[in-house]
Formats: structure tokens, C-alpha cells, sequence
């Protein structure tokens, strides 16, 4: 969600107890918090400043990571998995995030990772790596087996399209 400022009023921004006013700009994220999670003023959940919104085609900014056009069912349901929760820190065809390692290029993760450990490291790294940065997102339900399952058929696909980052 966005929050926007409506023209001609005057602020926009939030009353906050220890201080006045603290103004958002012209626009601000907002975001629903996970259950028992608040929002912080100071610290690691506090959305930033937004000064800018640009509005692009994935496929332009991100070609390097699509799937084949003729790619259906599972794989492209990984693909889109991939982007909702495995982007924002891992690449793939050097596009993405960059907290995570690459999982294509050179090499493809599952090339040198057997799918039943992927699958595993991917519904809780805990298991696998302790200490791992990797957060947790499946709960290991059978849906969410079948999601990490799908992420899976996507690398797969595209260990046979790697590009050149």
C-alpha cells in the first residue's frame, strides 16, 4: 500500500508521542505487520521515505530471470514464487538481490544440490545451515511443500537458460 499526500492539506505525516510531527514526504510505504509484529519508529521494521515511484515491465528490468515464453504450469508457478519471496536476496542470470548467492550462473544450484536437500535447506535453512542469514518462510505444510517444489521446477528450467550476467 501507499500512503499519499492529498493536495492542499497542508501536512502529511504522522503524530508521534516523543516527538511532534514527523512528516513522510509525498509518498510512504505502508505495509501490513505480520501477527504479533509491530512497527517500530527506530529500528530494523520502520518503512523508509519514498521520493520517487517508477513504474516498469518486469521483463524489461529482469529479462535475464524469465523462464522460457513457452513455459506453463509448475514452472512458471515456481517463477512466480521465486519472484514473491526468493528475489529480494538471491540472483539469477546476475538479476536480483544480492544478500544471497546466485543460483544459475555459472553454475546452477541444482547441479550440485540434490532436489531433496534443496527442498529441505529451502523449507527451513535452519535444518541445514546453522547460522544461516536465510530466513524461514514455509511452514513445511503440504501446500507450502508443493510451493517449494514448484521454486524448484523453476531452477531447473533455468539451469538450461543461463545468460551471461
Amino acid at each position: 500500500y501507499f500512503a499519499v499526500k492529498i493536495e492542499g492539506r497542508d501536512k502529511f505525516g504522522l503524530n508521534h508521542p516523543k516527538k511532534k510531527f514527523i512528516p513522510l514526504g509525498p509518498f510512504y510505504i505502508v505495509w501490513k505487520a505480520k501477527k504479533n509484529a509491530r512497527l517500530e519508529i527506530s529500528g530494523f521494521m520502520w518503512a523508509y521515505q519514498v521520493k520517487t515511484v517508477e513504474f516498469i515491465k518486469f521483463a524489461d528490468k529482469f529479462s535475464k530471470m524469465l523462464p522460457s515464453n513457452k513455459t506453463k504450469g509448475r514452472v512458471k508457478k515456481g517463477f512466480l514464487l521465486f519472484r514473491q519471496k526468493c528475489m529480494s536476496c538471491h540472483q539469477i542470470n546476475g538479476q536480483g538481490g544480492v544478500i544471497g548467492p546466485e543460483l544459475n550462473y555459472p553454475t546452477s544450484v541444482v547441479e550440485y544440490i540434490k532436489p531433496e536437500w534443496l527442498k529441505k535447506w529451502i523449507l527451513d535453512p535452519a535444518s541445514v545451515r546453522a547460522g544461516t542469514k536465510m530466513p524461514k518462510q514455509f511452514s513445511g505444510n503440504k501446500k507450502d511443500r508443493g510451493q517449494v517444489e514448484d521454486i524448484i521446477f523453476y531452477l531447473e528450467a533455468m539451469s538450461k537458460r543461463k545468460i551471461t550476467p
